[in-house]
């Protein structure tokens, strides 16, 4: 009889443990994600085909902001200047949940074109992407700690700047670049680089720069978000742990991994500065990156701050 009440008991154990799953399967429905490409797309790539994640790769960066006014979607990954800039006096009302990236922004020349440091630049030519965008703020930053001044032009993507590095012939000696752009020119192209690391440039004035972040509608399914913030964080601590088993399960998975390959993948993975962070517990750090980009911008938040309500 007591054998018969253990295995009864037992029993019952076991079927509310798979009504609780249930429940909690029947509670998450589909979300869609919105992000670019390149390490925001790097951080996600385990989850792209998890059965309750429908990922959208955006043509380009403008159409981020838009999305969240808009609520086309249910989570969108942006930089920190988007988010915080469309929920300041753009209409959104997303909430920034979690830091995914911190500063991956080099200035880099080829191994014949002097690079010691910063002061190299003086007068020179740097072709940068990304304007008024973070890296092209944290650039901005990083010359003017140093008191260089370089005159900076642009083109539309931190891919487009590999041209002017690969033609002998071109009058800028000196790119602004990121990973896995960066990887990519040393193992692809087989250049030897100079390569001086914004962030360390700033690390007395900002210990972290924080990148991009993901943003989540408060009128979603918060079961949803949280099981996928749940799975990012979990996602993310394979990718740092193991990069390269990390590349090898994902290269297939996306044209863009494809394109990367598994050497390049991998080896990107370690200084593309992924993480996550949690944007409520981190507020300091925000701030701070606020502060440095109305030093260097002023006048794109205009001295206002995202409420304690913008985090998630």
């Amino acid at each position: 009889m007591k054998k018969l009440f253990i295995r009864a008991f037992e029993a019952i154990g076991l079927l509310v443990l798979v009504v609780a799953l249930l429940g909690c399967k029947q509670s998450q429905e589909k979300i869609k994600i919105l992000l670019p490409s390149g390490t925001p797309l790097m951080a996600v790539a385990g989850l792209l085909d998890n059965e309750y994640y429908e990922f959208e790769v955006a043509s380009g960066a403008d159409v981020l902001a838009p999305a969240m006014v808009s609520k086309s979607h249910d989570v969108v990954i942006a930089p920190i200047n988007a988010g915080a800039k469309a929920y300041i006096g753009g209409g959104s009302k997303f909430k920034m949940a979690s830091v995914i990236t911190l500063g991956n922004n080099y200035i880099i020349s080829k191994k014949d074109v002097k690079l010691d440091s910063l002061k190299d630049l003086e007068g020179k030519k740097v072709m940068a992407y990304g304007q008024n965008n973070v890296p092209d703020m944290i650039m901005k930053a990083a010359l003017a700690k140093e008191g260089v001044n370089a005159v900076v032009e642009y083109v539309a993507s931190v891919a487009d700047t590999a041209a002017y590095l690969a033609n002998v012939n071109d009058e800028y000696d000196f790119i602004l670049t990121a990973e896995p752009q960066l990887a990519s020119l040393q193992i692809k192209k087989g250049f030897e680089l100079n390569i001086i690391d914004l962030q360390a440039v700033l690390k007395d004035e900002i210990a972290k720069v924080p990148q991009a972040a993901v943003y989540v509608n408060p009128e979603a399914n918060q079961a949803s978000i949280k099981a996928f913030l749940k799975d990012l964080e979990k996602n993310i601590e394979s990718l740092n742990e193991k990069p390269e088993e990390y590349a090898n399960n994902v290269v297939a998975k996306h044209a863009f991994f494809e394109t990367l390959g598994k050497e390049v993948l991998a080896k990107c993975l370690p200084t593309s500065n992924i993480t996550f962070m949690s944007a409520k517990d981190n507020i300091e750090i925000l701030e701070a990156y606020y502060a440095l980009v109305d030093k260097y911008n002023p006048k794109f938040f205009n001295g206002a701050r995202p409420d304690e309500a913008f985090y998630y």
